[in-house]
């Protein structure tokens, strides 16, 4: 991150608004220009850099040193904001310096002291090789930081200590305790398990983006190991994240790809580029196996409730086909009752019309047949009256026997009339014998077939004709 804000420094101090002027002359005389450019970057100004802390600014990766100078520089002008103390005017010439350097009043000076360990370091660079001890309040610093912190009281004003605001006059040289042999470090040992690991720095992230969210930015780069985001001691969210993968390759393969790009259409432009690697004796404030386990299981939590939502949907797909086969069924099932049903209706009505035909057929032989035998009754009845009054009338007459075999030789195609014959069938050409009566068809009066008939009419058979109905008769 720092690697790629250093080079825009001078490009954004010029570009920084007036508002910036305080938060950009403290930067200057602390000698901090780089971080002017950092702080800058990330949109802090006047009003904000007030009130930053150790923690943001640890968040944003500045050194343990220059932290300390940031917060003792704002501890300062908060004091002067509230002692309403405008700041001295710039200091004069380095010759002019050198000259008034020796102070005008020099009271005694007490004994000197151990360095204590909260003395360590300069108040002003905290640099930890501090020479000289303020006389007065007892305070130490390095004599660089000294020499120029006396040189820009003006002629005729007391200096004030750096870190107390008291009055002081000169100072001495620190009296050290003896020295300790240094102890060896400790090399770090690494752990055998992981795989090296590369981190990328990712700037201008969104503030409701979640770590989860932040990884799958890269999905398809490579495979991310850990991700991180900053956030401020409300649990906010400071814009500021890293993201580690495990192959070099694949980081820098991030850094080209998602660079000054946009996460959503009208988000801002995210800052891409690879982590600054520290000193191996500096406590590793990103990147974690807590935070990696942690991803890990939130992916695990992610894959597990996509599986149980696709095992939800594959079930409701089954019942949903099941409820329709079911539909179906209960479908086929009323059609095919709905057809028993006409079948068995078409059949008893069926039934039912050849029961009717079956009475009326039986109706209508009955009645045939009693009106047959009424017929054959009156015919009998007829027969016998018409028999008993032949039979009556009738005598034996030889000549006329003769006289009608004589016709029945003349005439051809008439039956011969058996004498056993008695009755009369209308419609049926015969000879009657003296016993028999033959029917007019013109006057329908029963007449002597020998005396009333000429052979040519008994031989027309239905259509004779007596004598009397003949023509010319």
């Amino acid at each position: 991150m720092m690697m790629m804000a250093a080079p825009a420094a001078d490009t954004t101090m010029r570009a920084a608004p007036a508002a910036d002027t305080t938060m950009r002359r403290t930067l200057q005389d602390l000698g901090l220009h780089d971080i002017y450019a950092t702080l800058a970057a990330e949109e802090i100004d006047d009003s904000v850099f007030c009130d930053l802390q150790d923690g943001d600014l640890k968040e944003l990766s500045i050194s343990r040193g220059n932290r300390r100078k940031i917060l003792t520089a704002i501890a300062a002008l908060k004091a002067r904001e509230r002692g309403g103390w405008h700041p001295p005017p710039p200091p004069p010439p380095l010759s002019l310096s050198l000259v008034r350097a020796p102070s005008v009043v020099t009271p005694p000076r007490s004994p000197p002291r151990p360095v204590e360990a909260a003395d360590a370091e300069c108040s002003i660079c905290m640099d930890a090789s501090v020479e000289v001890r303020i006389v007065g309040c007892g305070h130490t610093m390095c004599s660089s930081c000294a020499s120029d912190w006396f040189a820009r009281t003006p002629a005729g004003q007391q200096t004030e200590c750096p870190t107390c605001r008291g009055p002081c006059a000169d100072f001495e040289p620190l009296r050290r305790a003896p020295p300790v042999p240094p102890v060896p470090p400790v090399p770090p040992v690494e752990p055998a398990v992981e795989p090296a690991t590369t981190r990328v720095y990712v700037g201008s992230i969104p503030c409701s983006m979640t770590k989860l969210q932040l990884a799958g930015l890269f999905e398809g780069v490579g495979l991310v190991v850990d991700a991180w985001i900053s956030k401020d001691a409300k649990g906010r969210s400071t814009t500021m994240g890293m993201v580690e993968f495990s192959e070099p390759a694949a980081a820098a393969k991030a850094v080209r790809a998602r660079h000054n790009k946009r996460p959503y259409p009208k988000g801002k432009r995210l800052k891409v580029a690879l982590w600054n690697k520290r000193p191996p004796n500096r406590r590793d404030s990103f990147g974690s196996r807590e935070r990696s386990a942690e991803l890990e299981e939130l992916r695990a939590r992610v894959e597990a409730a996509e599986r149980r939502a696709e095992a939800a949907e594959a079930a409701r797909v089954r019942a949903g086909v099941a409820a329709s086969e079911l539909t179906a069924l209960r479908g086929r099932n009323e059609l095919r009752a709905r057809a028993e049903a006409a079948e068995a209706a078409s059949a008893a009505a069926t039934a039912r019309a050849a029961e009717q035909e079956r009475r009326a057929a039986r109706a209508e032989a009955n009645e045939a047949a009693a009106t047959a035998a009424l017929a054959r009754t009156r015919i009998n009845a007829d027969l016998v009256q018409k028999t008993k009054e032949l039979t009556k009338a009738a005598r034996p007459n030889a000549k006329l026997r003769a006289e009608n075999r004589r016709l029945l030789e003349q005439m051809t195609g008439v039956p011969t009339l058996d004498p056993g014959v008695s009755a009369y069938v209308p419609g049926v050409p015969v000879l009657a014998s003296p016993t028999c009566w033959v029917r007019c068809a013109i006057c329908r009066k029963d007449a002597d077939p020998f005396t009333a008939f000429s052979g040519a009419e008994l031989a027309n058979g239905a259509a004779r004709r007596c004598k009397r109905c003949l023509p010319g008769q």
